[in-house]
């Protein structure tokens, strides 16, 4: 029995189009749960503690999401908090090459959506790590500031790099202060506490600073949570 080229070709395409289809489809489902679980996370209500199956899910949606902002943005915050993982833990320290490819993705990511401040923030990062250039790193992250001074999520996680910058760059000091008051003045005062706490002598010298500038209600908070976790320590 003979079959037509044409009908081999309407069959490939028909093929092609399913496959389509189907990568769609999976990558819609998979935004509907990792936008529950990025949310989750934004939120601070879940750890960046990530199974290699729903990383996996997480690129295949970057690499499928065109130029869709909201898809990509949720796919990148589970990527990278999967990478904050691995690098804080030693035993999973990530490679030059996983390295390489989370800038690129980053890159990828801004250059549809330059407006996301996690975003640079993550390339703030990842510039200090893989390359130790202060300059970039610090022109990074003064973007991330100036496009999202106020979400806690992203403040949490701009201050450790604010403060790893601070003692060798007047704007990183600044983003330091700045961003410190802004989250001790916020719901997320805890993070603000548990910070402070974490930080050298010299760094709580140039906090206590501004913290003393600072309206004694607008502190209350933090400064209730900072007597709380002194005490936790201390038992």
């Amino acid at each position: 029995m003979r079959i037509s080229t044409g009908r081999i070709f309407i069959g490939a395409i028909s093929i092609v189009a399913l496959a389509t289809s189907l990568t769609n489809l999976a990558t819609e489902v998979w935004a509907m749960s990792g936008s529950y679980i990025a949310t989750a996370f934004e939120k601070g209500e879940i750890g960046p503690a990530m199974s290699p199956r729903e990383l996996a899910r997480s690129d295949t949606a970057i690499a499928f999401a065109g130029c869709r902002p909201q898809l990509y943005r949720q796919a990148m915050t589970l990527r990278l908090a999967y990478l904050d993982s691995a690098i804080s833990d030693p035993a999973n320290a990530s490679s030059a090459g996983e390295l390489t490819e989370a800038a690129d993705a980053i890159g990828r990511a801004l250059r549809c959506n330059p407006y996301d401040g996690n975003l640079w923030l993550r390339a703030a990062s990842l510039e200090l790590v893989r390359t130790g250039n202060l300059g970039r790193s610090v022109e990074f992250l003064d973007m991330s500031r100036k496009l999202a001074p106020s979400e806690g999520w992203i403040i949490r996680a701009r201050l450790p790099v604010a403060r790893s910058l601070a003692t060798s760059n007047p704007r990183a000091q600044q983003i330091l202060r700045d961003d410190f008051i802004a989250l001790a003045t916020s719901k997320w005062s805890r993070d603000a506490a548990a910070f402070y706490l974490r930080s050298d002598s010299e760094s709580r010298l140039a906090l206590d600073g501004v913290i003393k500038e600072t309206p004694e209600t607008a502190m209350h908070p933090f400064r209730t949570w900072l007597r709380r976790l002194q005490d936790h320590h201390k038992s």
